[in-house]
Order: structure tokens, then sequence, then C-alpha cells
């Protein structure tokens, strides 16, 4: 899948993170990189132009849902009752 630019919004602010997705369909694995630590990418499920995926940043498991467009995405999450958006770009 790759490797892509993202930006997190929650609560107002927003800040950058690495998202990296390796493997093959029905067998992906990933991680993150943000200014918040690192994470492991798990559940990822692809259909169609839409994936799903949680982010375990140790403190939280955080659901994301992501549309894609091209070699861009558009979504937002849930991480326990507190959402936000993400966009990302592939490098």
């Amino acid at each position: 899948m790759g490797v892509y630019d993202c930006y997190v919004g929650v609560e107002g602010q927003e800040f950058g993170v690495t998202l990296t997705i390796n493997g093959t369909a029905g067998a992906y694995a990933g991680s993150v990189d943000s200014e918040m630590g690192p994470g492991q990418v798990t559940d990822i499920t692809v259909q169609g132009n839409e994936m799903t995926f949680l982010v375990d940043t140790g403190d939280m498991a955080v659901f994301f849902s992501v549309v894609f467009d091209g070699d861009t995405f558009t979504g937002d999450f849930d991480a326990g009752g507190m959402g936000g958006y993400i966009s990302g770009k592939k490098r």
C-alpha cells in the first residue's frame, strides 16, 4: 500500500502523522509515527476505495475509517468517544 503523510485533527489541534501500510490483501500490517509516539496498525480492512484500521497507541485503541481518492484519503476516527478527522497523501 505505501507510506502516507497525514494530518490528524482533534479538539481543535492538528498534528502530522506518518502512516505505513505493508502486505497484501487479507494480510496487511502497519505502523504510525507521530509527535505523540509510535503505534501499531492492526485489523486493516480494504473494500473498494474504503479502508478501516485500528491504531494501538499503548494508552488506547483508535478506530479509523478513510476513503481513498487516488493517492489521497480523508476520513475520521473514534478514540473511546473522542473523535476527529484524518487526511493523507501517499509519498
